[in-house]
């Protein structure tokens, strides 16, 4: 019997997941490349180009703001499929937040009942910010270098349990080193804060006075000299590391946006609440009168102090972009599943009663699906089988008690169906498109090379802030452009776009109408970009270049 129970509950967890990944994979690539996800792919694009991982490039000039290894990884994605597509840009992305928690899971199995490490996993894979909003972006950096970063501080805290100190400081400062060459600086702060977390959670500091210690650091130092060594074959690897330095300053509170420091950070608390949403809300649970005894689990303890020690360098910025902050998810879920269990295990019924009564949620999203076709154009079949889905879901839901939780985040993953096939849609058709715009451009100037000419831009590489400045010397960088511009470029010629600062090396330009300074040229075509506020325009040289 047992062991029907133990097959059922397994065949219920994988088609829970296959649910889950397949409302992920939906219309995953209509949403065009939007916030850094152009960006990515143009850095990445120039790689397989020119055969240099070692050293970024955008539009084949040096790119100084992040190291390679996530390019790399889009590099891959597109040589492995040979495709550049918005899906394949962000497939990994879900690759990579899937095995999130399933090391989460195997971690927390050993301080948890396997059915509430189950939960945790899952509270981390419904998560609202990340499911709907993360993944939908996933050619963005965030993700990825949150399962590193998480893999960092886990593997300090787990290798402590079983007192293999070697193990904790190499695993450790080995994924520092990935994160580093992901990120830049912000891991070097994690590995040192969480550091800071484990003698706390230790009441020691002798943990970090061993000659372990010191191998670790020297297998840090060591991969990153090596990796420089090899960057200066082709570039300065002292630009490019106090460049580094500066984007993790220019994040920070004394950064370029510390004015907003007071403002951003009293909303900050109401953000992480929303980025863990709907399971942030069993934080209202605290309110009852229970022995919750958080301090008392080993792994809820340290994702206690993991969060306190690291949360305040977000906190206290006048950034406080929540992807910056996906790694502390799976810490919290921690915390979020250990209140479950132990409220469920004092009050069950009266949590099954609190979950009966957020099924109206549901209820209100069966509403609006019934609601949307009378104002908006959307698919038949797909409104017709989500509205008997959540008809057949709320019948269960209501009547079946024992699972409700479970169903609680089947109901999630219809609501991730919901944005997916309708939702995305509509969202589409009000964005401005670039690549209607460069399919439009490419139809009138054919498939010739393109060159962005305007006026090189000169960027400090410097460490500045409100505190100090180091400046090191300056370097010629292109100026911003939308990066979607290049992007649908090249996915419509197969062409990337290069930057140059002559006009005479290539038939086609393009340029912002405030770039040209009045100069006068022949127009082949324009578009009005509301990115930038103006027209972005397409031409030839001129004849006497």
């Amino acid at each position: 019997m047992n062991y029907l129970q133990r097959n059922k509950t397994l065949l219920a967890i994988i088609a829970l997941l296959i649910l889950y990944i397949v409302s992920v994979l939906i219309n995953l690539g209509t949403l065009e490349l939007a916030g850094e996800e152009p960006r990515r792919a143009m850095v990445s694009l120039d790689m397989l180009q020119s055969g240099n991982f070692i050293k970024p490039t955008l539009f084949g000039w040096d790119y100084y703001n992040k190291p390679p290894v996530f390019n790399w990884i889009l590099s891959f994605s597109i040589w492995i499929t040979g495709s550049a597509s918005e899906f394949v840009l962000r497939l990994p992305s879900l690759v990579f937040y899937l095995l999130l928690a399933f090391f989460h899971y195997r971690i927390s199995r050993n301080f948890f009942p396997k059915k509430i490490a189950l939960l945790s996993a899952f509270f981390l894979l419904t998560s609202g910010d990340i499911y709907f909003y993360g993944l939908a972006n996933g050619a963005e950096i965030d993700i990825f270098y949150s399962l590193i970063v998480y893999l960092q501080a886990v593997s300090i805290f787990w290798f402590y349990t079983k007192q293999q100190c070697l193990k904790l400081y190499l695993f450790s400062y080995l994924f520092c080193v990935v994160g580093f060459l992901t990120k830049g600086f912000p891991s070097i702060l994690f590995q040192s804060l969480t550091l800071l977390a484990l003698c706390l959670y230790a009441r020691s500091v002798k943990i970090i006075w061993r000659w372990q210690h010191l191998v670790g650091i020297f297998v840090f130092i060591a991969a990153i000299g090596f990796y420089a060594l090899l960057y200066r074959r082709s570039g300065s690897p002292q630009r490019f590391f106090v460049n580094l330095l500066n984007e993790a300053f220019i994040k920070s509170a004394v950064g370029e946006r510390s004015h907003k420091l007071i403002d951003k950070s009293l909303i900050y608390p109401l953000l992480l609440v929303q980025m863990a949403a709907p399971w942030s809300l069993f934080l209202l649970l605290l309110f009852k009168k229970i022995r919750y005894n958080l301090w008392q689990n080993p792994f809820v303890r340290f994702s206690i102090l993991f969060i306190v020690c690291n949360i305040w360098v977000y906190w206290f910025t006048g950034q406080p972009k929540m992807r910056y902050v996906y790694m502390f998810v799976p810490f919290a879920c921690t915390i979020f599943a250990h209140i479950y269990h132990r409220f469920t295990m004092e009050y069950p019924a009266q949590f099954n009663r609190l979950l009966k009564y957020l099924g109206l949620f549901f209820g209100l999203a069966l509403l609006g699906v019934c609601i949307l076709p009378f104002f908006e154009e959307v698919s038949a079949i797909g409104t017709i089988c989500l509205i008997t889905a959540l008809s057949v879901f709320l019948f269960y839901y209501f009547r079946i008690a024992s699972e409700r939780i479970w169903l609680f985040i089947a109901g999630l993953i219809l609501l991730r169906y919901v944005y997916a096939i309708l939702i995305i849609p509509i969202q589409y058709k009000y964005i401005e498109s670039y690549n209607r715009q460069m399919a439009k451009a490419v139809e009138v100037t054919g498939k010739a090379p393109l060159r962005y000419w305007a006026k090189a831009l000169t960027l400090p590489i410097s460490v500045s802030n409100k505190l100090f400045t180091y400046q090191l010397e300056t370097a010629s960088i292109p100026p911003v452009i939308p990066y979607q511009i290049p992007y649908y470029y090249y996915l419509n010629t197969g062409e990337i776009m290069k930057y140059d600062t002559v006009k005479i090396n290539a038939p086609l330009f393009i340029s912002f109408s405030s770039q040209l300074d009045g100069q006068k040229v022949d127009t082949i075509y324009s578009f009005f970009d509301k990115t930038f506020n103006q027209p972005v325009v397409f031409y030839g040289p001129k004849k006497d270049e």
